[in-house]
């Protein structure tokens, strides 16, 4: 588990400095569009979904591998 939250956090870090290089002075069509229509709510609560569930799946994934580890040392003390 901290392996996973060392690589969290590694990640985290490498990620602030795209939102600088994210930002412009001129917002495009596309977001002018989708806030003028009211729709860019909705896309960022699907992407807000999309990463929750992944993020969710990777918590699960990782107590199952946890415990198959766990069960696996018990199984044979020598491994």
């Amino acid at each position: 588990m901290r392996t996973m939250r060392k690589h969290a956090i590694a990640t985290f870090v490498a990620l602030i400095p795209l939102g600088t290089f994210a930002s412009s002075t001129a917002p495009s069509w596309m977001a002018d569009t989708l806030y003028s229509s009211g729709k860019m709510t909705a896309v960022i609560v699907v992407v807000a979904v999309v990463l929750g569930g992944i993020a969710l799946w990777m918590a699960a994934l990782d107590r199952r591998l946890t415990r198959m580890e766990r069960d696996m040392k018990h199984r044979d003390p020598q491994a």
